[in-house]
């Protein structure tokens, strides 16, 4: 799954920018610069990882406090926002989307053995094959 996972976001992000190219016109390398890589992995750290919904929590949430913090606080506003941005990273590791978000929620039941209807979980199950009651 992770082939087939990595070729269609590489499809995507491919067709992403031939239609971006075919609007500009040209493309040029400092469209996507350090900055902006920068925003889009600090987005999904503070929003959280694991979920599309974390991420635009976290852009909501960072675009909003910058708005909000340049306003008030027109000369420190980057220094609030990198020290918020340090208490959520090292408080709440897996984004402030784990707040809401229970981790089986988050992540699904992937690498989870499945049983079928019907049969006893394996720790109930004694070495010789008889059901054990719980």
């Amino acid at each position: 799954f992770k082939t087939i996972t990595f070729s269609a976001a590489g499809a995507v992000a491919g067709l992403a920018g031939g239609l971006y190219a075919f609007h500009e016109g040209f493309v040029w390398p400092s469209i996507l610069g350090v900055v902006l890589s920068t925003q889009i992995v600090l987005y999904c750290l503070f929003g959280g990882t694991g979920t599309l919904v974390g991420a635009i929590l976290g852009v909501i949430a960072i675009e909003g406090l910058s708005y909000a913090l340049s306003e008030r606080f027109p000369t420190v506003w980057p220094v609030l926002l990198g020290v918020l941005l340090l208490l959520v990273i090292l408080f709440l590791p897996r984004g402030v989307i784990s707040l809401c978000v229970s981790e089986r929620e988050r992540v699904g039941d992937f690498g989870r053995r499945r049983r079928t209807k019907g049969t006893a979980p394996p720790e109930l199950v004694s070495p010789e094959g008889e059901h054990v009651p719980p």
